[in-house]
């Protein structure tokens, strides 16, 4: 009789891993259409805390195309964002030619400039509580990156600092600072 009560608990089990699989295959393709935005946001949450950035922001950028009007996901999603950013920046280190370096920062640069639209329409569209989260989060991605500028800026590489002081100015356009780094820069490099 116990052998007829666990054939059925098996074979449950069974089913319901095989429906959970198929349910992450389609997430992960993104080519369930079933999904709510809800459910994309708790999955892209869950990838940023398992810090796999390109799936996190896959996920959140299609529950904000799903919940146009939530400022907790653009948050999220711009979260995503910058720390995809920041790990293209990451593997820009590596590249010794400088123009290929360049385009390389370029390239990651269009990330966080996508990331601070996001963060800026996350608090314009909730300021009481994405000016504290958003904007917070938003702060720490720019003093990270003004941190390596102007590392690079003290080791003379002043083409490498100027990429990245332009990255603070389209992170936030707000912050002056980041204006300021650039033109001093380019005085820098005699432009």
């Amino acid at each position: 009789m116990a052998d007829n009560v666990r054939r059925p608990f098996w074979a449950i089990l069974v089913l319901a891993l095989a429906i959970l699989t198929s349910g992450v295959a389609r997430a992960e393709g993104e080519t369930d259409s079933q999904l709510t935005p809800n459910a994309r946001f708790m999955s892209g949450k869950l990838y940023l805390k398992q810090q796999v950035y390109e799936k996190a922001e896959s996920q959140l950028r299609l529950a904000v195309a799903g919940d146009t009007a939530s400022a907790e996901y653009r948050g999220y999603w711009a979260t995503a964002l910058a720390y995809l950013g920041e790990e293209k920046l990451q593997q820009t280190t590596g590249i010794s030619e400088l123009e290929q370096r360049i385009t390389a920062i370029r390239a990651a640069s269009e990330i966080f400039k996508s990331a601070g639209e996001q963060f800026a329409a996350a608090i314009a569209m909730d300021p009481k509580k994405q000016t504290d989260w958003s904007g917070d989060n938003r702060a720490h991605f720019w003093v990270d990156i003004y941190k390596q500028a102007d590392g690079l800026f003290r080791e003379n590489h002043f083409e490498d600092a100027l990429e990245l002081y332009a990255i603070l100015t389209v992170l936030n356009p707000e912050e002056p600072e980041g204006f300021f780094r650039v033109a001093y820069t380019m005085d820098r490099l005699g432009d």
